[in-house]
């Protein structure tokens, strides 16, 4: 193997990798496995307020809390910036702009967890075959059912919590 100090770094042959993972397993082994730590990182994204802006509890028209009822968040879904045109006429004519669209991130946070029906939606904004509105109901819809289904777990937790407290 050559070695490169400046930068840290071992270049190796690939016949030679059995060998050098053998002797890695070895010094790891005689250190107590704690000889080499892989190098790993981590990846966070923000969410982006319903307005487009960062998000911040001292603006909470412009975020959905897990606290909000399904009435309050259908309502600040409504409100949300989009990547649509100004009219429906030139929406279609010109398509959206999912990327800058606030209402498709919060269907890449989960919401919609099949990877097909997303890329399809993207598609058809771009198109201007799905309007916002149309994106806004589904939306609407799908934040409904996830703090109701919210609600169900928090109130069968407080259940249980009070059963271990007895």
């Amino acid at each position: 193997y050559e070695r490169n100090d400046a930068y840290k770094a071992i270049y190796i042959e690939a016949d030679s990798i059995e060998e050098i993972d053998f002797e890695l397993a070895l010094k790891e082994r005689e250190l107590g496995f704690y000889g080499f730590i892989s190098p790993s990182s981590t990846y966070h994204r923000f969410i982006t307020g319903l307005d487009g802006n960062k998000m911040s509890s001292s603006r909470p028209n412009y975020a959905i809390f897990l606290s909000d009822s399904p009435e309050e968040a259908k309502k600040k879904i409504w409100r949300a910036k989009t990547g649509g045109k100004v009219s429906i006429e030139e929406h279609r004519r010109l398509g959206g702009e999912p990327e800058k669209c606030i209402i498709y991130e919060l269907f890449t946070y989960g919401f919609i967890k099949d990877d097909r029906e997303l890329e399809e939606i993207y598609e058809k904004c771009k198109k201007g075959e799905q309007t916002c509105g149309q994106c806004k109901k589904l939306a609407s819809q799908l934040m409904e059912e996830f703090l109701n289904d919210l609600k169900e777990k928090r109130n069968a937790a407080k259940d249980e919590i009070k059963e271990y407290l007895k």
